[in-house]
């Protein structure tokens, strides 16, 4: 359907996605927001359904799709129906169609940089490399690791993949190969696996084997669906996408085909951040006295304490303290307390729309005005600047 026919009724978007997951519902619903604030669109699913089943696709009726797709034959299917389409996932990242998706790249860099501040110095990528956005995350992870000379071992875990009737890809995990697997690494370790499928059979495996999680082996993964990283014990750390964005970016990028015939354009949006869990709730730094003071500052942060807080509760003198920190991570206690206030503070201008006053205070500073001053030393942009780039939707 032309865009000069489609401007006078509401042009039909489709979304070729499975809800089995979070991260691909929260992609659907980034397009339904689209269409919420956009009145000359409307989702087009199949009857009754919201979505489009691939098994259905070629009696679809519509304008344009916003796709996730899991195999090549499935992208030439897509690509034989001859409709205008935004790919939203980067499974396969042809140049040749547009795609909005997660920088995988940033996603396993910042994987790496959240196990290393939690202590570990030996890090394990476990998954397989047959996808693209495997690959990235590997390439990510390893030149953020590699970078800090922290030991890096690639170990390549082979998995039986399958589909169910929605076309959705499943991993059958062999665990006792996992457990072979885990033994021929060192305690302590941690381990980035590329989705959170992966990551629950490690966890099984180390349950099996009798590994202590996270003190022994720490464990992250990708995609931060809670029924997948809390059903199970200890909970999966994840390094959660732009899931809405990503749809809703989608279809902005969709209009532009419509409109000017833009075919090939690739949007790569930042991770939104680490969501941390049991699995990786460690501190590993070979120094008690400062992993203790390190919890208590993450414990209190949003309580407004002080560095004196934080030596009473160590026990030793403020001077031996910064010795310690010096040596351990190579900064004092207070520059510790900073960064633990903005990285909360951080969280919240991102997820939240609290007032800045409010954010201050909930991230442990003493007035706004303090608040503003460290967090754009600290961030190069003010507060209000940071969260205008960083909003749920553009």
């Amino acid at each position: 359907m032309s865009a000069s026919t489609c401007s006078k009724s509401p042009l039909k978007v489709g979304i070729l996605v499975h809800a089995s997951q979070e991260h691909m519902r929260q992609v659907a619903l980034g397009v339904v927001h689209y269409t919420q604030v956009n009145s000359k669109w409307q989702v087009e699913g199949d009857g009754f359904h919201p979505l489009v089943p691939w098994n259905r696709l070629k009696q679809w009726d519509g304008d344009g799709l916003v796709a996730i797709v899991n195999t090549r034959e499935q992208l030439k299917t897509l690509i034989d129906l001859d409709v205008p389409f935004v790919l939203a996932g980067s499974r396969i990242i042809d140049n040749r169609y547009p795609v909005v998706a997660s920088d995988n790249v940033a996603i396993g860099r910042i994987a790496a940089e959240h196990l290393i501040e939690c202590g570990f110095r030996r890090l394990v990528f476990l998954g397989q490399t047959i996808w693209d956005d495997e690959r990235q995350r590997l390439e990510g992870f390893q030149e953020s690791v590699q970078k800090r000379g922290i030991d890096f071992c690639f170990s390549d875990m082979r998995l039986e993949e399958y589909f169910v009737r929605d076309s959705s890809a499943h991993y059958r995990i062999n665990i006792e190969k996992l457990v072979a697997r885990l033994a021929e690494f060192e305690p302590p370790f941690a381990v980035f696996c590329p989705n959170s499928v992966i990551a629950r059979g490690l966890i099984k495996a180390c349950n099996i084997g009798d590994w202590n999680i996270p003190d022994e082996v720490g464990i992250i993964g990708v995609n931060d669906d809670p029924l997948e990283c809390e059903s199970i014990s200890p909970s999966i750390s994840t390094v959660a996408q732009q899931s809405r964005l990503i749809g809703f970016r989608a279809c902005q990028l969709l209009n532009e085909i419509f409109k000017k015939n833009r075919k090939n354009e690739q949007i790569f949006l930042d991770p939104q951040g680490v969501v941390a869990r049991r699995s990786t709730d460690v501190l590993l730094v070979g120094d008690q006295n400062v992993e203790k003071a390190m919890r208590f500052i993450r414990d209190h942060v949003q309580q407004g304490i002080g560095i004196e807080e934080v030596v009473a509760a160590v026990g030793i003198s403020r001077r031996s303290l910064e010795i310690k920190f010096r040596q351990c991570l190579n900064r004092t206690p207070l520059s510790e307390l900073n960064r633990v206030r903005i990285a909360k503070a951080r969280e919240l201008l991102r997820y939240t729309d609290n007032s800045i006053t409010s954010i201050a205070l909930g991230s442990g500073f003493g007035s706004s005005q303090s608040f503003c001053v460290a967090f754009k030393k600290a961030s190069g942009c003010s507060p209000t600047e940071f969260r205008a780039s960083h909003s749920k939707f553009d």
